[in-house]
């Protein structure tokens, strides 16, 4: 995903019970962070890398819950915060820095857990889509990143339970 003053995504409409098939992973690779990200902002609301996990919740389609796993330029591990545009998008930080860049990096997150985290409720709606994204239209920035092996699961695939 390469993007240069503009905003792209591949959304895959999917239907799926995030109870029986919690686990999400993916592999991922950033190659350019985007500068002047800050994703408290509207203005700076940009990142180079992001998976999207779209909710079957009321509202038009950019209405719905969402969580936003993203690679930020420099937020810590762990940051959750509501996207600049939407209260019903939480963004999740589960990979940051320059540290890694231009290397593979394997994710994988428990979405019941990150859905109960985010929106304070056990009532899991089901899963209606998942997108993949590279955005740069807020800074005019660029970026580049690569994804790779997004898969569901029943159960974690690594013996950690979840990075």
């Amino acid at each position: 995903a390469q993007s240069r003053d503009g905003a792209s995504i591949l959304l895959s409409a999917v239907r799926f019970d995030p109870e029986t098939y919690e686990w999400l992973s993916w592999e991922w690779r950033v190659d350019q962070h985007v500068a002047g990200e800050s994703l408290e902002r509207k203005e700076g609301s940009d990142v180079a890398a992001r998976v999207y996990v779209y909710f079957d919740t009321a509202g038009l389609p950019w209405q719905k819950r969402s969580l936003d796993y993203v690679w930020s330029a420099s937020l810590p591990v762990g940051t959750i915060l509501s996207s600049a545009y939407s209260s019903k998008s939480k963004i999740i930080v589960v990979e940051s820095g320059p540290a890694h860049l231009g290397e593979w990096q394997g994710v994988e997150r428990n979405l019941e857990d990150d859905y109960a985290r985010c929106f304070g409720t056990q009532d899991l709606p089901d899963v209606i889509a998942i997108g993949l994204m590279s955005d740069t239209d807020n800074t005019g920035g660029s970026a580049l990143a690569y994804f790779d092996e997004l898969q569901v699961s029943r159960e974690p695939i690594t013996d950690h339970g979840g990075i």
